[in-house]
């Protein structure tokens, strides 16, 4: 049981990974279409 509770915390620790990323991503797209308008 222990190890699939380790997987569960290793996915979820992914997932907040992937969000923390998709939001960094979606930072960089709205800085970049700034600098383009200009």
């Amino acid at each position: 049981m222990e190890g699939s509770v380790n997987l569960y915390q290793v996915a979820g620790s992914i997932r907040l990974q992937l969000l923390e990323l998709q939001a960094a991503a979606e930072v960089q797209k709205k800085l970049s279409l700034k600098d383009n308008s200009h």
